[in-house]
């Protein structure tokens, strides 16, 4: 016998386990009122993840007001300010990077932000470009002072 949640192989018969839940599960539940809770981290899956850390009603770029309102990513970031998303398997990846492969496609391209917003993961939002166009808009927006 194993434990409830899905891809989960914890026993809930041993002291601590409930309703058929395995000791871990059990006191998140208790704790929490969802096994998959863990403090204010979401464990699960990649797109339950992704999600939880994303507001839809971020600011709209004034540079680009077409472009709507930024997607800003709400959990860490790298250190140049990118989004930080921790998928299953315990691999670290850039949160608008797995955002446009999931959601629109792969590239082998850099992913230009045209809101000019590190942490927006908005795909509409992004472009895929050579590093040097990449590196030419940055300069480009840097000395605009967007």
């Amino acid at each position: 016998m194993t434990c409830i949640v899905p891809e989960c192989d914890g026993d809930p018969g041993v002291p601590g386990a409930a309703r058929g839940y395995c000791p871990k599960h059990y006191s998140r539940w208790r704790r929490h009122g969802d096994p998959n809770v863990y403090g204010n981290r979401i464990v699960g899956d990649d797109d339950t993840r992704f999600w939880s850390h994303v507001d839809k009603d971020g600011p709209i770029p004034e540079h680009r007001p077409d472009l709507g309102p930024c997607w800003v990513w709400t959990a860490s970031t790298y250190q140049k300010g990118y989004g930080q998303l921790r998928l299953s398997g315990s691999r670290n990846t850039t949160a608008h990077r797995w955002g446009y492969l999931r959601y629109v496609g792969h590239t082998d391209l850099d992913l230009d932000h045209l809101c000019r917003n590190k942490r927006c993961v908005n795909p509409s939002h992004l472009e895929p470009v050579t590093a040097a166009e990449n590196n030419r808009r940055k300069d480009e927006a840097r000395a605009l002072g967007i």
